[in-house]
């Protein structure tokens, strides 16, 4: 939803709450709340083709994406906060339409092994799961940092014997 969309939305909401020839119901706490929460619903849901998923479950979800938590662990959890229950495919095909996103990356392989070993140790300590993935996210990183180095390296390598061989070998003329 662009701004203008959440602008006007917000607007007609606005305008419907003080179209009432009796304004009293403008100082009224309980009417208040309940226009705050129409204004939230309405902005939050947009036009998302993915209804189950609020602004928190999605901020969590995106946090993962690389990270491989098993997906019936993060479903469990996300069905712990508020909205409607999510499936073990809601997980699977929201966290793989982040990850086609142009901005997310895919998760690495070579990474896999070491994310889940050190999933199941701060699983076992009780370290609560969006902690575990700000752990996890730091670990990626400095892990594709280390694999860019080494491959850098094996560049760096692998061009200077390249340069080195093409000057030693003989040049024969026939």
């Amino acid at each position: 939803m662009s701004d203008d969309e959440r602008i006007w939305a917000v607007r007609e909401l606005l305008l419907n709450y003080v179209r009432s020839p009796s304004l009293r119901h403008v100082r009224d706490p309980h009417s208040l709340g309940r226009l705050a929460q129409d204004i939230v619903k309405r902005i939050d849901s947009g036009n998302s083709i993915w209804s189950k998923w609020d602004g928190q479950r999605e901020v969590l979800l995106k946090s993962a994406v690389a990270c491989w938590i098993p997906i019936e662990d993060m479903r469990e959890f996300l069905n712990r906060m508020p909205g409607p229950r999510l499936t073990t495919t809601d997980v699977a095909q929201r966290l793989k339409a982040f990850e086609d996103e142009q901005h997310y990356a895919y998760p690495n392989e070579e990474l896999h092994s070491g994310c889940l070993a050190l999933y199941e140790k701060e699983k076992t300590e009780g370290t609560e799961l969006p902690a575990v993935v700000g752990l996890l996210r730091d670990h990626v990183e400095r892990e594709e940092e280390r694999l860019r180095g080494e491959q850098q390296e094996r560049v760096s390598a692998v061009a200077g014997e390249g340069s080195n061989s093409a000057r030693a070998a003989p040049v024969v003329r026939s």
